[in-house]
């Protein structure tokens, strides 16, 4: 009999109850001492004994106790409720909210304001403001102007939003947080001029400034897809480098050029080194000079792209077999910093510099580095340029670097304040006699999307553009420029944002104010 009571019955619990809501909707100034409230409201499931109302909080006299207005509710599970209503107290200011019981639950809307006195605004937007202090857009992009959720209410046609009180935008308004449409979006002109812009909203004859400000960027960018049929089947490239008409990409054992100016790709023979790894590349003087990664040591070996041919230079002298600066100027290879491992397999930093004259077929160890190249938990590309006789290099701590060749000295450069996360993978390349930074990234999932320029004279970063994809994790793309333009890839569309995702690869075109 005890087993009966205690088992015998099984109570059904399948039944599912679904809260109530109410949500308000639109609230505005009809006329000078009418306001207009519309409020949605959803009965639920399971749920009795249904009431509702609005409260008037009268915030000009700093009452606490509300002047409530009933709503006549339906039978219906979703209904749409519009009051209109005057000031309980002439020319006082409120504060309102919508609520919601049953038999044993209160619910209720976010509170608004309004404003019948002449005091004040007839709609207040409490702080209307953009997602950031600065917001960095391209010509037809849109950004978003936040009213706060205390807004007062208004009919949305009203409304009149501009850019330095002369250029007046399109608009959307979008629901936000379920508490009204608080939130606008609006569009900038595809041929906008790039600057700084102030925005403010208009409604009837009263202004807001809004507080933040548009920057549109000066640079441009756009993604290319090579013509023809290209040779690349993977997204990585092991080793590029840049011989002024042509670009050489080196990937496992295939090697290709590509001609800047005809936009054509060359299959060339095949690398056929036993046992060897391309990890890195740089031109100079029509010859490409590459590390191989060989048994755990580094040896330069050089191509000529004429004869299509492959000689062994010299063995690498230095400490490290990863994470290293690599770059070439005046007839030197130079090489230096990055990381090795100890005989307890303990990672350490190397300091050591050196550089290979094409010439006598020597190394040089010059001036230990002033830095090290990497963290310990990243071992990524290392960023580096050239330019009549000084190379850039920017490190993962966002620090550049300047390299004086004829003096063998090495001047830190202003850091790079943008964003405080630790920064790998960017590439560099010198426009104009000043260090462009393209893309880079944190991990697999931090990456920058941001063009930056700095000027060695000024010693100033700026802000130009963004990529509008991202870089892939330890390889920098090789860069050039054609028609005034500078161009970085290949890169792949599965990498590049809102794109399909293939391995079709792309050029990023980065089109710079003249």
């Amino acid at each position: 009999m005890l087993f009966l009571l205690l088992f015998g019955c099984e109570k059904n619990n399948d039944f599912e109850y679904v809260n109530p809501s109410i949500r308000m909707v639109e609230v505005y100034l009809k006329e000078d001492n009418l306001c207009t409230l519309t409020l949605e409201i959803e009965t639920g499931v399971g749920f009795t004994g249904h009431s509702a109302w609005i409260e008037l909080y009268d915030i000009t006299a700093g009452s606490s106790q509300p002047v409530k207005k009933p709503i006549t509710l339906t039978e219906d599970a979703k209904q749409t409720h519009t009051l209109e209503f005057g000031a309980p107290v002439e020319n006082h200011d409120f504060l309102v909210k919508g609520v919601l019981t049953t038999s044993k639950n209160r619910f209720e809307t976010w509170s608004k304001y309004i404003y019948f006195s002449k005091k004040s605004h007839k709609y207040d937007f409490s702080n209307p403001h953009v997602y950031s202090d600065v917001v960095m857009l391209y010509g037809g992009e849109s950004f978003s102007i936040y009213l706060g959720l205390q807004g007062g209410g208004f009919k949305y046609d009203s409304l009149k939003v501009s850019l330095n009180d002369t250029l007046f935008l399109e608009y959307t308004a979008q629901d936000r947080f379920y508490s009204g449409r608080d939130q606008i979006v609006a569009y900038l002109p595809e041929n906008i001029a790039s600057g700084d812009y102030s925005v403010q909203l208009y409604i009837d004859q009263e202004r807001w400034d809004v507080q933040g400000t548009v920057r549109v960027f000066p640079w441009n960018t756009k993604l290319v897809e090579i013509q023809g049929n290209h040779p690349f089947s993977y997204y990585h490239i092991d080793a590029s480098f840049n011989l002024g008409s042509i670009i050489v990409y080196v990937q496992s054992s295939k090697v290709w050029t590509y001609d800047i100016q005809q936009d054509s790709y060359l299959e060339k023979k095949e690398l056929k080194l036993a046992e060897c790894a391309p990890v890195a590349g740089v031109g100079m003087d029509g010859m490409g000079y590459v590390l191989m990664r060989s048994s755990g040591k580094l040896d330069l070996w050089s191509y000529d792209p004429k004869m299509d041919e492959w000689k062994y230079m010299a063995e690498y002298p230095g400490e490290a077999i990863s994470n290293y600066t690599m770059f070439a100027m005046g007839g030197y290879v130079y090489i230096g910093a990055g990381h090795n491992v100890n005989s307890a397999n303990v990672l350490f930093k190397c300091r050591d510099f050196w550089r290979y004259s094409i010439e006598s077929c020597e190394w040089e160890r010059m001036k230990d580095l002033p830095f090290d190249s990497g963290d310990e938990d990243y071992q990524d590309a290392v960023s580096s340029c050239v330019d009549n006789g000084i190379a850039y290099v920017f490190l993962y701590n966002r620090t550049l670097w300047r390299y004086q060749m004829d003096q063998d000295k090495w001047t830190q450069e202003e850091t790079l304040r943008n964003g405080t996360s630790l920064r790998y993978s960017s590439a560099l390349h010198v426009w104009n006699g000043k260090v462009c930074l393209i893309g880079g990234q944190t991990n697999y999932w931090n990456r920058f999307e941001d063009i930056q320029l700095y000027d060695p004279v000024s010693r100033q970063w700026s802000h130009v553009g963004k990529t509008r994809m991202y870089m892939d994790k330890d390889y920098i793309p090789v860069t050039f420029e054609k028609d005034n333009n500078i161009y970085l890839g290949p890169v792949h569309r599965w990498t590049a944002t809102n794109l399909d995702s293939n391995s079709i690869p792309r050029y990023l075109k980065i089109i710079p104010q003249q």
